[in-house]
Formats: structure tokens, C-alpha cells, sequence
């Protein structure tokens, strides 16, 4: 039982980290400083809920 849900938060946090890194990538081409702390903030904010 253990296994299955530690298995199913790694894969989990496999998918959260690909999206992420394409959200900091997209967020890089983001000139505008304000929209791109803006985007930041609510990435981190992401993760805390995640992990």
C-alpha cells in the first residue's frame, strides 16, 4: 500500500517538475519584470501546495 502511493507522488512530482520547468522557460521570455515576479510567485507557490 505504502509502495503504491509513494510510486504514484514520485511520478507526480516528475509531471509538476516538467510543467514547471516549461513555466520558468516560458516565464524567461517573458520580458516584462513585473508579469515575470508575478509568474514566479505563483509557481513557488504551485510547489508549496505540492509538496
Amino acid at each position: 500500500m505504502i509502495k503504491m502511493i509513494g510510486k504514484r507522488v514520485r511520478r507526480q512530482t516528475l509531471v509538476f517538475n516538467l510543467l514547471y520547468w516549461m513555466a520558468l522557460a516560458m516565464v524567461e521570455q517573458v520580458k516584462d519584470k513585473e508579469i515575470r515576479v508575478n509568474l514566479i510567485n505563483a509557481l513557488d507557490k504551485m510547489e508549496g501546495e505540492i509538496k
